[in-house]
């Protein structure tokens, strides 16, 4: 233990001032930083995991991983005295520097999976992540150490961290990414890496302290009892943010913006618990999460794959979420350890165990257990064990909460899709039936889960002919009827998430090989092979097989896509690439479109189409002024770019706009929103053509040549700003 010298008294109040904003500065500095770097590194992974949001759920969980590695090094340390424990952390950080500025390369060997991610990160990032995850525990004991009035209770600066890691969060989209490339960013990060080893040289070598006494005896032992429960308590916010952000992310837009609102959430939380006032009391935060839980889960089952998640759901499971989180991260707030100083390093250590235990879950196992993204509702079941209150007897309105949560199911199964979903009609009555039979709030968590979990994974709609799930995300293939005057027909789907990808017509011979979905003959991409007659193709996404059917006798396609699992899915499950043939068999390269075409070295194409998505997006490194630049490199006189943009939630018009003119070539767009069949969707084109290229004879008036809003900045692989091109 550290012994008070009586015959020096604690500092004057303009000196406890001084060193309280020394220490608070350090640890703001530190946590804006380390929450910076991971919005930044997980931009710079997009384009080498072809933008696929697994990319960002796989750094999530390295992070976590290497805090804990941070925690573990700074409890090591905590056996030495204040001055060696800041000695040897200096050292660290020094080490650190040594891999700075951050960089990533672009392409690696063998096959993108989470492993060969986690690899890249660890050699690129890991060593000064360890050392600037050291920080919190390290300066806190280092103020633990100094003759301030509050050097006995360190904790109140765990939420001035928390608050800086929320603040750099906060920052990195709505400033750092909208104006800085990242290589501005890199450098803007070496320098407040610079910065944190002057501040904490300065924590460690200007402020007075009390005399430290090498303790004589170990300190007082925590039971492994409640190590274990405070993992726990970790655990569940850490695996419940990734889960949450997956959730979402899949359906939206993987992009900074989207990312950080979990893992805002996350951090403020910490904020709270570990406040001395917290806003919120924990008696409330226990009353209210099996409501959140219930209302959540039920929204769950009811989008279950079919229905596409809207800003109103979002917002509901980031609440949920940060109710759960606040009532694990306020009851570790009331369990810290205040007996010895030298717990805090194995308390903090605990808390990042449990984090990256979460984060394990999350990327590693999660993806190969499950066929669909079941870890999110299953956990957020689970977590309401850590509630006190659900041994006690059960509140009427929270059984309501479940009747109303069934009967929301029910009404959706119902009018969804224009005609019943059994399953989940099933699924609605049996959450009715369990709230009305059991008013015990843990009976009530365990037939919550023993209905989603048999409703899931033991009841498969006969529907359904594929669910698969891999890095690249969770993909399903259905039947469905559509309807039309007079007839009905079926429809065989393609979506990732809630997403629809292609869509053909299986009961119809004749019409087995129309383009539909967003390829219509008579839409934007059927006018321009109707006007250009392209002979040579190449089309970055493969989906069914789709545009396959716009081959003819003398064209050659080539198709270029990411995800294994989509080529065997259009190869089995669909006939667009069996029934409709060219001069040759289309060519199929698995591998990222813009990586994969760059290897095709001298090679020419008429179009190149671009039909690649990632959640409800295109991702960016296939829309920047260099991809641009590698397009034209490949495209034959007189050839054309053609882009899919269609999306329910971004609008790229203007910055494909901006693209081309910078580019200096001529474009026009179309944003189709006419639905005059079931088997069609709305869609947005964007043609480019170099100056020569005559596009007045496209016959449809639709095409606009509009210019892009002034100030409008053409993206590249370093600059892009997702938050300009959101629609609500």
């Amino acid at each position: 233990m550290m012994a008070e010298d009586v015959s020096r008294p604690s500092l004057a109040l303009p000196r406890q001032s001084q060193t309280l904003l020394l220490f608070a500065i350090t640890l703001f500095i530190s946590a804006g930083s380390m929450f910076m770097v991971q919005p930044m590194i997980g931009k710079m992974l997009l384009p080498f995991v072809g933008g696929t949001p697994a990319g960002w759920i796989v750094a999530m969980a390295f992070f976590q991983i290497m805090l804990l590695g941070g925690y573990a090094l700074a409890w090591w340390l905590s056996r030495y005295s204040p001055r060696t424990h800041g000695m040897a952390f200096l050292g660290a950080l020094l080490l650190g520097s040594l891999f700075l500025p951050v960089g990533l390369p672009q392409s690696a060997e063998g096959p993108i999976n989470a492993w060969l991610v986690f690899r890249l990160l660890s050699a690129s990032i890991g060593v000064p992540f360890i050392a600037i995850s050291a920080t919190s525990s390290t300066i806190q004991r280092l103020f633990s150490s100094t003759l301030h009035t509050e050097a006995q209770d360190p904790y109140f600066l765990y939420a001035a961290s928390n608050l800086g890691s929320f603040t750099g969060l906060l920052i990195y989209p709505t400033v750092i990414e909208s104006y800085l490339t990242l290589q501005q960013q890199s450098q803007l990060w070496l320098c407040a890496y610079a910065a944190l080893i002057l501040l904490s040289s300065a924590c460690l070598f200007l402020p007075e302290r009390r005399a430290y006494v090498m303790p004589t005896g170990k300190a007082p032992p925590i039971a492994w009892r409640q190590k274990l429960h405070w993992a726990a308590l970790a655990f569940f916010p850490s695996s419940l943010m990734l889960g949450v952000t997956s959730h979402i992310i899949t359906d939206l837009i993987s992009a900074p913006m989207v990312w950080v609102l979990p893992l805002g959430i996350y951090l403020l939380t910490f904020v709270v618990a570990f406040s001395r006032k917290p806003v919120v009391s924990l008696e409330l935060v226990q009353k209210v999460q099996p409501t959140a839980v219930a209302l959540s889960v039920a929204l769950s089952l009811i989008i279950n794959g079919f229905m596409p998640i809207s800003f109103i759901a979002m917002g509901i499971h980031l609440a949920t979420f940060a109710i759960v989180s606040l009532v694990c991260h306020m009851r570790l707030s009331k369990e810290r350890p205040l007996d010895d100083e030298r717990q805090l390093p194995e308390f903090y250590m605990m808390i990042a165990l449990g984090g990256a235990l979460g984060g394990v879950l999350n990327a590693f196992i999660a993806p190969l257990v499950f066929d669909r993204m079941a870890e999110y509702p299953l956990v957020l079941l689970a977590s309401c064990l850590m509630n006190p209150r659900i041994k006690s007897p059960f509140s009427f309105r929270y059984g309501m909460l479940f009747v109303l949560g069934g009967l929301i199911m029910v009404l959706g199964a119902v009018f969804a899709e224009k005609a019943v979903d059994l399953p989940a009609l099933r699924n609605g009555l049996l959450v009715i039936v369990f709230a009305l039979v059991t008013f015990h709030p843990r009976a009530t968590i365990i037939a919550g889960a023993f209905v989603y979990i048999t409703s899931q994974f033991f009841f498969t709609p006969v529907d359904v002919k594929l669910m698969t799930r891999n890095f690249y995300g969770a993909i399903r293939v259905y039947d469905r009827d559509a309807y039309t005057p007079g007839h009905i027909y079926r429809m065989r789907v393609f979506r990732h998430g809630t997403t629809t990808h292609s869509t053909q017509i299986i009961d119809e011979p004749k019409l087995e090989t129309i383009p539909t979905s967003y390829f219509s003959m008579l839409g934007p991409l059927g006018d321009v092979f109707k006007t250009f007659r392209p002979g040579k193709v190449a089309v970055m996404g493969l989906g069914a097989g789709t545009l396959a059917c716009y081959q003819n006798p003398q064209s050659q396609f080539t198709f270029l896509e990411l995800d294994p699992a989509v080529v065997e899915m259009a190869k089995n499950q669909f006939t667009f690439l069996s029934k409709c043939q060219g001069a040759a068999p289309a060519r199929i390269l698995v591998g990222d479109g813009r990586l994969e075409l760059a290897k095709l070295t001298g090679e020419k194409f008429d179009m190149i189409i671009l039909d690649a998505f990632s959640s409800d997006m295109v991702p960016v490194h296939l829309i920047s002024q260099e991809a641009i630049k590698l397009y034209l490199d490949h495209l034959a006189d007189g050839g054309i770019l053609a882009f899919n943009l269609s999306s329910r939630y971004v609008r790229l018009e203007n910055t494909l706009a901006a693209g081309a003119l910078a580019a200096g070539l001529q474009y026009r767009y179309w944003v189709d929103d006419r639905i005059s069949s079931p088997f069609l969707l709305p869609s947005s084109w964007l043609i480019m053509a170099r100056p020569g290229t005559d596009l007045a004879h496209l016959s449809s008036p639709m095409w606009e040549d509009k210019a892009p809003p002034p100030g409008t900045r053409p993206w590249t692989d370093s600059y892009s700003n997702v938050a300009s091109v959101i629609k609500f």
